[in-house]
């Protein structure tokens, strides 16, 4: 080809170029718009994802936590209550014990209290003005926790 249809030729195809981009350009305008609008769509999804997967682990964690403690509270409570069951059977048996001991200390204590009836009977027989005497005749009165009134003859009577 020579120059001048080498010329030519170019000047048309400029001049096509020109009228075809012209007619583009807005749409090459929505299409960069719209690719913008899907890298930032695309890197929002991306972090959503990585949103999502994160709480997902943390809610997992979460659960496997709530399991375990609910599996450590039914063993504590049930140690517990175990626990609370032998304390109040051990109770039960310290009040029985104690019930028991009352009962032998109150039967001493009557023992005690005839047995010094008999000791100030036998005095009161054999000198019923002597000290020994009105000295265990107040020891029966403390015991025994009775007032007595002493007559004038030394003799004390309920």
């Amino acid at each position: 080809m020579t120059l001048v249809w080498r010329l030519i030729l170019n000047k048309y195809m400029c001049s096509t170029l020109a009228g075809f981009k012209g007619k583009f350009s807005k749409e090459e305008a929505k299409l960069k718009k719209l690719s913008k609008y899907l890298k930032v769509m695309r890197t929002e999804k991306a972090q959503l994802e990585l949103d999502n997967r994160t709480l997902r682990f943390k809610l997992n964690a979460v659960v496997a936590v709530e399991a375990d403690l609910k599996a450590r509270y039914k063993v504590e409570l049930k140690v517990v209550k175990e626990g609370l069951n032998n304390f109040e059977a051990m109770i039960a048996e310290k009040d029985r014990q104690l019930v028991e001991a009352r009962e032998k200390v109150e039967k001493v204590k009557a023992e005690q209290t005839k047995a010094e009836a008999k000791a100030v009977m036998s005095y009161k027989e054999k000198a019923p003005n002597t000290p020994e005497y009105l000295q265990l005749a107040n020891l029966f009165l403390t015991a025994d926790g009775e007032q007595l009134v002493q007559t004038r003859m030394g003799h004390f009577i309920p």
